[in-house]
C-alpha cells in the first residue's frame, strides 16, 4: 500500500471541504433567490387581489359578471397579470387578461402556489374568491442564468483550490518538516537538543517535550554507562583476587588460607552477579496482571522479627496498620523492605529505627527513619548505583541496595525518595499504590 504524505492528505481534505462548502453555498443561495422571487411575485398578486376585493365588495353575481367590473379590473391590473373572480364552487364569474392560462380550477383554496411557470394567489372575499396569476418564466430564466454563473464560478474556485491546496499544505507544514529534519540530525546521547522555536504553539510545545525526552534519555544513557563501568570495576576486583589466590595455591605455604581467600573472592563475585541480575529484572514496569496482592505491613513486621532474632542489639519501633495491601511481586517486595531496613541499620548511628506507614491519596507511604544525618554530598548521590559514602567503605555491600529498592518501587508503579530528615536523623519514604487498607494500628 502506497503511503500518503501529510501534505497530500491535508490537501485532499481541504479540497473536499471546500467543494462541499461551495455546493452548500450554491444550494442555499438558490433556495434563497427562489424564495425572494416568489415573495416579490406574491406581494404584487396579493395587492391586486385586495384591490379587486374592495372593488366588488357588496356586489352580487350578476353585477360582477357585467362588463364594467372587467373594465375596472383591467385598469388596475398589470398587463402580465391575469385576474379571475370565482364563486365558492369554483365557477368563473369574471376573467380579465389572457396572457396567462389559468386552467380549470375545481376547488379554489386561499394561498399562493406555483404551477409550472405560473405563480397563483387566491384571496377569499366574502362569497367570492379572487385568483390572480402571473408568469414566472422571466424570473425563472433569470434564476437559471444566475445558477449557471454560480456553477461556473464554483467550478473555477474548486479547480483553483484543488491545484493550490497542495502548495498551501506544503507551505503550512514547512515548520514541521524543518523540525523533523532537525530531529533526524540529532545523535542520541550527544547532548544535542532540538532548540527550535518558530512561534507555532503546538510545534514549540512538541519541541520542548522532545528536548525533555532527550534529556531523560541522555541521563539514562549516562547512568547505564556509569553502571557498566562501575559493574566492570566491581567484577574485576574479585576476579583478580581469585586468580591471584588460585595461582598462589601451588606455592603457598598455607594452601588452606589461600583457598579460603579465593573462595571468598568467588563468593563476592557470585553475590554481585546475582544482585545485577535482580537489578536488571526490575528495570521494566511489572505487568499489573501478573501481580499478587501482598500485605506490605506483614512483610515489614516479618523483616523486623527476623533481624531481631539474628542480630543482637537490633530494635525497631513500628507504627503500622493491621493491613496495607499492595499489588506486586512478593519476592521483590521482600528484598525491598530488607534493603530499606538493612540500610537504616548499616548507616544509622545506633538506637532504634522507626517504621511508619500511612495512607495518602491512594498510596501507602512507608517511612524508614534511622539516627544519623546524611551529608549533602552523600544525599545527592544516595540512589546512584555503586556509590558508597566515606563512612560505608568498611561496610559489606556494593552500593546497590537503595538503587535496587528504588527500581523495585518504580517497577510497581511507586517510588522511593529521600524524606525530610532532621538534624539528627535520616528518612527514606517508600510510596506504592494501595489496594486495601485497615486503620487498626499495631505497636512494636
Amino acid at each position: 500500500m502506497t503511503s500518503r504524505t501529510l501534505a497530500g492528505r491535508i490537501a485532499a481534505i481541504q479540497a473536499v471541504v471546500t467543494l462541499l462548502t461551495l455546493a452548500a453555498a450554491v444550494a442555499a443561495t438558490m433556495v434563497t433567490v427562489t424564495a425572494l422571487l416568489d415573495r416579490r411575485a406574491d406581494r404584487g398578486l396579493r395587492d391586486i387581489a385586495a384591490r379587486v376585493a374592495r372593488l366588488i365588495d357588496g356586489q352580487d353575481a350578476e353585477s360582477i359578471g357585467s362588463h364594467w367590473v372587467e373594465r375596472e379590473i383591467d385598469e388596475i391590473r398589470p398587463l402580465a397579470m391575469s385576474v379571475e373572480i370565482r364563486d365558492r364552487t369554483g365557477r368563473a364569474l369574471a376573467v380579465v387578461g389572457t396572457t396567462v392560462e389559468l386552467g380549470e380550477i375545481d376547488r379554489v383554496e386561499p394561498g399562493c402556489r406555483s404551477h409550472d411557470t405560473t405563480r397563483r394567489c387566491a384571496l377569499a372575499a366574502g362569497a367570492h374568491v379572487i385568483v390572480t396569476a402571473t408568469s414566472e418564466a422571466e424570473d425563472l430564466a433569470t434564476r437559471d442564468s444566475f445558477l449557471a454563473a454560480m456553477l461556473i464560478v464554483t467550478a473555477l474556485a474548486a479547480a483553483l483550490v484543488t491545484f493550490s491546496s497542495r502548495a498551501v499544505a506544503h507551505r503550512a507544514l514547512a515548520p514541521l518538516s524543518r523540525l523533523t529534519s532537525r530531529i533526524a540530525a540529532i545523535d542520541p546521547g550527544s547532548g544535542e537538543r532540538v532548540a527550535m522555536r518558530n512561534g507555532i504553539a503546538e510545534l514549540d510545545t512538541f519541541a520542548a517535550r522532545f528536548d525533555d525526552l532527550l534529556a531523560r534519555f541522555d541521563d539514562a544513557l549516562a547512568r547505564e554507562r556509569r553502571l557498566t563501568a562501575q559493574a566492570s570495576h566491581e567484577l574485576r576486583t574479585p576476579l583478580t583476587l581469585a586468580r591471584v589466590e588460585i595461582d598462589a595455591l601451588a606455592s603457598a605455604a598455607d594452601a588452606v588460607a589461600a583457598r579460603g581467600r579465593a573462595l571468598a573472592a568467588l563468593d563476592r563475585l557470585s553475590e554481585l552477579v546475582e544482585v545485577l541480575l535482580w537489578f536488571a529484572r526490575v528495570e521494566v514496569r511489572l505487568d499489573d496482571a501478573a501481580m499478587d496482592v501482598v500485605n506490605l505491613a506483614d512483610l515489614v513486621r516479618a523483616e523486623v522479627a527476623q533481624r531481631t532474632r539474628v542480630q543482637p542489639g537490633f530494635s525497631a519501633r513500628c507504627d503500622l496498620p493491621d493491613e496495607a495491601l499492595v499489588g506486586g511481586d512478593e519476592r521483590l517486595l521482600c528484598r525491598l523492605t530488607a534493603n530499606l531496613v538493612d540500610n537504616a541499620v548499616k548507616h544509622g548511628d545506633g538506637g532504634d529505627i522507626e517504621l511508619r506507614a500511612q495512607r495518602d491519596d491512594g498510596m501507602v507511604r512507608l517511612s524508614v527513619i534511622n539516627r544519623g544525618q546524611l551529608a549533602d554530598a552523600v544525599a545527592d548521590r544516595v540512589f546512584e548505583p555503586f556509590f558508597r559514602g566515606p563512612c560505608a567503605a568498611s561496610l559489606p555491600g556494593f552500593g546497590l541496595g537503595l538503587p535496587f529498592a528504588r527500581a523495585i518501587a518504580r517497577a510497581h508503579g511507586g517510588d522511593l525518595v529521600l524524606g525530610a530528615g532532621g538534624h539528627d536523623h535520616s528518612a527514606f519514604v517508600l510510596c506504592l499504590p494501595v489496594v486495601a487498607w485497615s486503620d487498626t494500628a499495631e505497636g512494636p
